[in-house]
């Protein structure tokens, strides 16, 4: 066959068939992708009903599929309260929802029984019903319930915590909330108490849109608002002489952050620095690779009212470092993304002396270590985490019918109710 020629084709009508093909497979095929099923409506299909020895309280549907009622940011406790038995004594009928912080610490060489320090950052009493103002005859009729979360704690107006749970060597603290019912009866009669867990898992988000990108920061270059410029301190070894300071040193170091420092988790945030080493221009490509970039997440447990503390850090991300085109000898300029975690699972809050949850930047840059007492340039930026990004609150309470979604990448944090 001539090469330049065209490849010959059968016929059509001599070829063999073509293979019917259906959705499912016969006996002797085998699925390789599946199509992703919808999710199961059974979830929403039940109510969430607590019952006592008197006592029943429906809190409505389960709409998140968790084991525990779930609330949002602004959430309504709401449900119906009923009497399952004739009672002629009962003086009151209330119902108090109920927010508290819990540290517990276990210290060394002492006997193994925790000491307890107990924060109360949301407590909201409805009374159902009192004898003062209702006939008893009332007491067969269901009682509506509904109590709103506050936006923030009792005490300082920080806003208030989600549900939280923390294990740290020797020291534990949770955050819990609960819907406690009480009847309350004359005379010796028994009182009795139903109480609900729940959990409050609030959405936040930032004041303002986010900064994609940053230049890298400029000597003498007029001041942005939206970018934050911190220069760098080098640490020193006490031994260091000050000549060896003199000729080990960068000339200066700056670093470029978004302003404010408040941003979405999951979102990447963009990072610009420099390095200005003119006398030693070696110098500065050494100090390049030596440079560290790490978005850190700190919990902080406090015992004995604030006085001592647990801390435990955990490194969430870290960054690449890229060479911008227009550096030249001795003047470094470099950019940056930093990775916010997981999308909607971090999130920074606080408790006065009792829990706190950060977010910092650290950027450390050791000198090569065959240097002679090397310095070190190292800083760290605190950072404002939130589970949602900006601008999403109206449309999600707009698809919702106005009922807002608790967060629930938070669920993680909270591994039990006790």
């Amino acid at each position: 066959m001539d090469a330049d020629s065209p490849p010959s084709y059968c016929n059509p009508a001599s070829c063999n068939p073509v293979p019917l093909y259906s959705e499912t497979p016969s006996h002797c095929e085998h699925v390789l992708q599946p199509v992703a099923s919808a999710p199961p409506i059974a979830r929403c299909s039940y109510d969430l009903v607590y019952r006592g020895d008197s006592l029943e309280v429906n809190l409505g549907k389960s709409l998140w599929g968790l084991k525990f009622p779930a609330y949002g940011k602004g959430g309504v406790v709401e449900g119906i309260v009923r009497l399952r038995k004739s009672c002629k004594h009962v003086m009151e009928v209330t119902a108090v929802l109920r927010g508290v912080a819990k540290t517990s610490s276990i210290q060394h060489a002492r006997v193994a029984v925790p000491e307890i320090w107990t924060k109360v950052v949301l407590s909201r009493t409805m009374v159902l019903f009192s004898s003062a103002n209702c006939s008893i005859s009332h007491l067969d009729n269901d009682f509506s319930l509904s109590i709103p979360f506050v936006d923030s704690a009792n005490e300082g107006g920080q806003p208030l915590p989600p549900s939280f749970t923390a294990y740290l060597p020797g020291t534990t603290c949770e955050i819990i909330y609960h819907l406690q019912l009480d009847v309350v009866r004359r005379g010796l009669r028994r009182h009795e108490t139903l109480t609900i867990p729940l959990l409050y898992l609030p959405k936040s988000r930032p004041c303002s849109p986010p900064t994609r990108d940053i230049r890298p920061p400029i000597l003498h270059a007029p001041a942005d608002e939206c970018v934050k410029l911190v220069t760098l301190p080098v640490l020193w070894q006490p031994n260091c002489c000050l000549k060896g300071r003199r000729s080990s040193a960068p000339q200066t170091a700056s670093v470029a952050l978004p302003s404010p420092a408040c941003f979405s988790s999951g979102d990447e945030i963009p990072v610009a620095f420099s390095i200005v080493c003119p006398h030693l221009p070696a110098f500065a490509n050494l100090l390049v690779k030596n440079l560290s970039l790490c978005l850190v997440k700190r919990k902080k447990l406090y015992t004995d009212d604030g006085t001592r503390i647990s801390v435990r850090e955990q490194s969430i991300s870290q960054a690449d470092i890229l060479l911008v085109g227009d550096s030249q000898e001795g003047f470094m300029r470099l950019k940056a993304t930093l990775q916010a975690g997981a999308s909607g699972k971090e999130s920074s809050f606080k408790v006065d002396k009792m829990v706190a949850v950060e977010y910092f930047i650290r950027l450390v840059i050791h000198s090569p270590a065959k240097g002679k007492n090397p310095p070190v340039l190292r800083h760290e930026e605190s950072i404002q985490l939130t589970t949602d990004q900006y601008g999403t609150h109206s449309t999600e309470l707009l698809m919702m019918g106005g009922i807002p979604t608790p967060a629930m990448g938070l669920t993680d944090l909270y591994r039990s109710l006790r």
